[in-house]
């Protein structure tokens, strides 16, 4: 992992750790976030715009083919086999997954929504897909075809996973396909959003 990896790594950790700490603080009415974001979100969005002045990660790999009826996705490039990572601060990540054998792919975005159309694709077994994410809506559409095992968490939102609505604070759901193909490849799907609506769906 490079140093402007690491740099982001830490810096967007120690984001959410403290997002974190001041919601748990306002959940046991010790603090009242609502006026202190009132007061302090300029040096939120100081502190955003300053990473990315400094944040150099090459993007020139991101940009693709377009599917056909899907104008504003992108789609991969990078071969048959994708194990990759994507990332985004402000704006929303589309990615369409057509024909291409999954392995691991991890995606994260700061400010806007996250959309993963997997209907198409390919998994390996055991295939392992990370979502994490600020501000911002998650959806992601899977085959039918496999088996999954659903680990994900919401700070303040819904999520709703293969029609099983869950709402209110902090939210931790675990979801496993209720039959088993040993013949299907199991897909686990992890996520950690903050604010924000999730909608897992074949």
């Amino acid at each position: 992992m490079g140093h402007h990896s690491r740099t982001s790594a830490i810096f967007w950790g120690l984001l959410l750790i403290i997002l974190g700490l001041l919601f748990l603080l306002q959940n046991f009415d010790l603090l009242d976030v609502e006026n202190l974001f009132h007061l302090f979100w300029p040096v939120i969005l100081i502190a955003v715009g300053v990473k990315m002045l400094f944040d150099h990660r090459d993007k020139s790999r991101r940009i693709s083919r377009q599917p056909s009826g899907k104008e504003d996705w992108k789609s991969s490039d990078y071969g048959t086999t994708f194990s990759e990572k994507e990332s985004n601060v402000f704006g929303d990540i589309r990615l369409c997954f057509d024909d291409q054998t999954v392995r691991r792919f991890a995606v994260s975005n700061v400010f806007g929504d996250i959309e993963l159309d997997y209907a198409h694709a390919k998994f390996e077994n055991e295939a392992k897909i990370h979502i994490s994410g600020v501000f911002g809506n998650v959806e992601v559409r899977l085959p039918r075809e496999i088996n999954v095992e659903f680990r994900g968490s919401c700070t303040a939102g819904s999520m709703k996973i293969f029609g099983e609505k869950h709402d209110g604070l902090f939210q931790n759901v675990h979801y496993i396909s209720p039959e088993i193909r040993s013949e299907l490849p199991t897909v686990k799907l992890s996520l950690a959003i903050v604010f924000g609506d999730v909608r897992i769906f074949h």
